[in-house]
């Protein structure tokens, strides 16, 4: 009897919490924004914030939020992203993008609805010890939002950094994590390759960059082959060149992403691409341009936080719901500069089984913005009562 009186209870919680949070999620889901202009996004969360008097500061990094509940130390950090990508939805919702082009194909908005939630539930019951710091970020596609907010000061005398990303594929209900490295650094690199234009039909008096920029592409390839055993990845995806198909150009430019989770083997690929690309180029005496562009640094999971992670997720879904990955993923993630200041931890929230990730199809269920939320408000607590 007491078992399906407190399984009544979770219900009736669960049910009460959505009922508030879906109607916000679904109009963060209606103005999806790019970096660093989230500003309707921003409005929505501080208004959620001042009706449920939750005391926040505005305008860190531009559009950020950081919020606090609770007093004293320590202070644990769980985040959320804001932006969405540029995307033309193909969801046929209700509640569609209003905004032409953009769309929140990553899971922005659940990922801020299961903050909300966690605050929603940290307000009717606050930490008995510590506080729980909540950060809104700006621009994590690409433009990295999460570098100035900690410059900002939104990482300030926090012990303890934790988040959540949706993953397309994992039941709704579940969790899934691993220690250690757990998102690579997604760099860039171009090589623009630059021979001499000319006519179609004489191409002893040009020096036709593409035969050159084809040998640089087969060599990178079987690079990134024969680094396939180093957690690294080395893909080419873009060759830029020619307009016509009589005229031989004069330059070519590759296009290309390194994944890596270690700083030795990001400057090792660095240097050895270019080195590569360098050398090619010299033997046809063409010129060669290497630009390499690190953006973030990988996502390492600091072990005893993980497990922290793990046990909480058995307490709040059962240990059937919690998976422990073994392969790290080699998406990119600006989280690591939280998880690079103090300890952190990002784990996988099930979102059903819905179309991948960046897609215009993409569309996570609702329901697990209560999961995303349990987990977190679990984690914060078992954080601070460890830490006491």
């Amino acid at each position: 009897m007491i078992y399906y009186i407190m399984k009544r209870c979770i219900l009736l919680e669960k049910n009460a919490l959505l009922e508030k949070i879906i109607p916000i999620r679904r109009m963060l889901h209606q103005y999806p924004e790019l970096e660093f202009e989230e500003v309707k996004t921003a409005q929505i969360i501080c208004d959620v914030l001042t009706k449920w008097s939750v005391p926040f500061q505005f305008a860190v990094a531009k559009t950020g939020i950081v919020a606090e509940i609770g007093t004293g130390d320590p202070v644990i950090l769980l985040r959320a992203d804001m932006d969405a990508l540029p995307v033309t939805e193909a969801t046929n919702l209700p509640f569609t993008s209003k905004h032409e082009g953009k769309m929140h194909a990553c899971g922005h908005d659940i990922h801020m609805s299961c903050l909300l939630g966690c605050i929603a539930l940290f307000c009717e019951n606050p930490p008995e010890n510590g506080r729980v710091r909540f950060v809104f970020q700006p621009a994590e596609e690409g433009a990295g939002g999460a570098e100035p907010m900690i410059a900002e000061g939104a990482a300030k005398g926090i012990s303890a950094a934790a988040a959540l990303h949706v993953k397309p594929g994992l039941a709704v209900g579940k969790i899934a994590c691993k220690p250690k490295h757990y998102y690579a650094s997604p760099d860039e690199f171009s090589i623009t390759v630059t021979g001499k234009g000319g006519h179609g039909g004489y191409p002893h008096m040009a020096l036709n960059p593409l035969p050159i920029a084809s040998e640089i592409v087969s060599v990178i390839q079987a690079l990134g082959q024969a680094m396939k055993d180093e957690l690294c990845v080395v893909s080419v995806c873009a060759i830029n060149g020619g307009t016509s198909f009589n005229i031989i150009p004069e330059t070519v430019t590759i296009l290309g992403t390194v994944r890596t989770f270690t700083p030795e083997l990001r400057l090792k690929m660095e240097e050895e691409i270019g080195i590569l690309a360098k050398e090619i180029c010299k033997k046809y005496e063409a010129k060669c341009d290497y630009q390499f562009r690190k953006l973030y640094p990988p996502v390492y999971n600091e072990p005893n936080l993980t497990e922290l992670l793990f046990e909480t997720g058995v307490e709040v879904l059962g240990k059937e719901n919690v998976e422990r990955e073994t392969a790290p993923f080699m998406g990119g993630e600006d989280f690591a500069y939280f998880a690079k200041e103090v300890p952190g931890v990002l784990f996988h929230l099930g979102s059903g089984g819905c179309a991948p990730l960046h897609s215009p199809e993409f569309l996570a269920e609702e329901e697990c913005i209560w999961y995303g939320a349990k987990t977190l408000e679990g984690f914060a607590r078992n954080y601070l009562k460890g830490e006491k």
